[in-house]
């Protein structure tokens, strides 16, 4: 996994066996926790702006949702399902 923009954050999911790593390119990316770390090249959240700021995220509880800042001043919820906006 090669990537051009800094992670400004990582978390691991609560329920499933990955973790999530907030890109400075606008996107959370997951990656399984267990070596090699392989990135799902299909699911990413995207939609929010980071654009150099440290925006932080967060997942439920339960990981049926991914929470995210955004340099624009809003809040995004995503589905860790189906990656789209709710």
């Amino acid at each position: 996994y090669h990537e051009s923009y800094t992670c400004t954050s990582v978390r691991r999911h609560p329920i499933s066996s990955h973790f999530l790593a907030q890109s400075n390119g606008g996107y959370i990316a997951i990656f399984s926790a267990n070596a090699p770390f392989k990135l799902n090249k299909h699911k990413r959240f995207e939609g929010h702006q980071v654009t150099g700021f440290k925006v932080g995220f967060d997942v439920s509880t339960g990981g049926q949702y991914v929470l995210s800042g955004s340099a624009d001043g809003q809040l995004y919820c995503y589905s860790y399902q189906s990656a789209a906006v709710v």
